[in-house]
């Protein structure tokens, strides 16, 4: 194989990325609630309190994303920080936000946006969360407010951190929040995301019409332990299909 092949474009895209409980910190959400409770999290750690992100300490990570010549960098924006009562949002945690999207391009560093990261506000998941049809509204006016404060300098956008990770963890094996196991209730979880990425595509390409929109797609590797025997090639084929619906197509 010649060298040219494996050359990246110049204008490929290399980085980093974060999740805002993960790095933030002094957050209530969803997921710290979960960590509150006890026995979800591993030796029931605090992660959602502990970091100070938010306070400064992103810009010395910003700095280090230039030390590793980096040209890009996803960030989340925390919707229960945004919007911490149904009908009142934060216009200092907006401008938070804004002034770590200058600091990244200040820097030479193109930011991406998730919009959903895996956490709900908690008078959100008081609702029902992803299993309440009206989650997908509060999700689109989320979105309306957030590209009113950021949509003139963000290009790249993530509506979703890996939708089907969360309801598959969440409701088919239980290990996220709210720790259901029922496959009907999955399925109505991907769907309401599903609708509420469609509506969210329209109102970003409004605010930008050169803006990229996706979701970040987990993918699984995986072979088969053994081959489907003729006696159980439907349910190996069927099987199949499922993996193929969960972690390939959404």
């Amino acid at each position: 194989m010649s060298e040219t092949f494996f050359r990246f474009p110049d204008d490929f895209l290399w980085g980093t990325a974060t999740a805002a409980h993960h790095v933030e910190g002094d957050l209530t959400n969803s997921w710290s609630v979960w960590e509150d409770a006890g026995g979800h999290v591993y030796q029931n750690q605090r992660h959602g309190r502990a970091c100070e992100w938010r306070f400064g300490r992103w810009q010395e990570d910003a700095d280090r994303m230039v030390a590793l010549n980096n040209n890009t960098h996803r960030l989340s924006v925390e919707w229960s920080r945004i919007q911490p009562a149904p009908n009142a949002w934060d216009e200092d945690a907006l401008g938070q936000y804004s002034e770590m999207i200058d600091g990244l391009l200040a820097r030479g560093i193109e930011p991406m946006v998730s919009l959903h990261h895996f956490t709900n506000p908690v008078w959100l998941e008081e609702q029902g969360g992803w299993l309440n049809p009206k989650t997908v509204d509060h999700f689109l006016k989320f979105t309306e407010v957030v590209l009113g404060a950021l949509g003139d300098r963000v290009r790249l956008w993530c509506t979703f951190n890996e939708p089907m990770v969360y309801a598959v963890q969440a409701f088919l094996v239980g290990f996220f929040n709210p720790g259901k196991r029922n496959p009907w209730r999955m399925y109505d979880c991907a769907e309401l995301m599903l609708r509420a990425h469609a509506g969210a595509y329209p109102i970003i390409k409004g605010k930008n019409p050169a803006a990229q929109v996706g979701v970040a797609k987990h993918i699984v590797a995986m072979e088969g332990r053994r081959r489907a025997s003729s006696t159980k090639g439907w349910s190996g084929c069927r099987t199949a299909s499922l993996t193929r619906l969960f972690w390939k197509r959404w």
